[in-house]
């Protein structure tokens, strides 16, 4: 029916969404779940790998969370917060202290976070997904390359990898560096013995939105879902 009663239902929400916001905004979405709609559950799936379009048009995926550009009528973008990238590195670090420039980018080996198997390592930051365009939280390789380039230098790719989740105990272990949204490199610092860097150049914050059909999305258990996501993403800001 065209109810929804948190108490007693037993839906499951599909959210489909980054291993990023999975282990930061999500943990406060299950707390809140957890206490108000205890018999619901969620199915988190991978961003990377779902057609999002057809997904919540056929209703088998209720919201979407990523960093979206141009979105198609029927969908409904809402803000869940914005972030911005920083360079992560260990402790002790030969780039930890002291001037941070282009030059230190092109000294060491860089972490590329890859979130799609439809993007080329070396390609543009977004794909287009039927007239919806998602971008990737990534080091953004083409912009850096070029910046570097003007100068005469060059960077190396130490690694590329699919989650973003395991980047600090490489970082932890070697030399390389890999460009995170400061939520997370603040939680990885705090976990292992890392220290971040502003980038040297400008670089704009990026919106992390949430997406949901107009008509679909209306239904009563989605809009509890969506304002329980709004909920969580400002209670998970507020912790630093």
């Amino acid at each position: 029916g065209n109810t929804f009663n948190p108490e007693t239902s037993d839906i499951t929400f599909a959210i489909s969404t980054s291993d990023f916001l999975t282990a930061t905004v999500i943990p406060e979405l299950m707390a809140r779940i957890r206490c108000h709609a205890p018999k619901a559950g969620c199915w988190l799936r991978p961003l990377s790998e779902l057609n999002i379009t057809e997904e919540l048009d056929r209703g088998a995926l209720h919201v979407a969370i990523g960093v979206f550009g141009k979105t198609p009528s029927r969908f409904v973008s809402e803000p869940l917060f914005s972030d911005q990238s920083v360079w992560l590195m260990r402790r002790d670090h030969p780039a930890a202290a002291g001037p941070f420039g282009l030059q230190a980018l092109a000294a060491f080996p860089h972490v590329d976070i890859l979130i799609s198997d439809q993007l080329q390592p070396a390609g543009d930051a977004t794909i287009d997904q039927g007239g919806l365009e998602r971008a990737y939280i990534t080091s953004n390789p083409r912009y850096i390359e070029g910046l570097l380039g003007a100068e005469g230098l060059t960077r190396t790719v130490g690694a590329t990898v699919s989650h973003i989740l395991a980047v600090p105990a490489l970082l932890a272990a070697t030399d390389m560096i890999a460009y995170v949204p400061l939520q997370f490199a603040l939680r990885a610092v705090r976990a292992l013995d890392l220290a971040w860097r502003d980038p040297p150049y400008h670089a704009p914050p990026f919106e992390i939105s949430m997406l949901s059909h107009r008509t679909m999305g209306a239904h009563p258990a989605v809009a509890w879902l969506r304002q329980a996501l709004v909920e969580s993403a400002e209670r998970y800001h507020r912790k630093d």
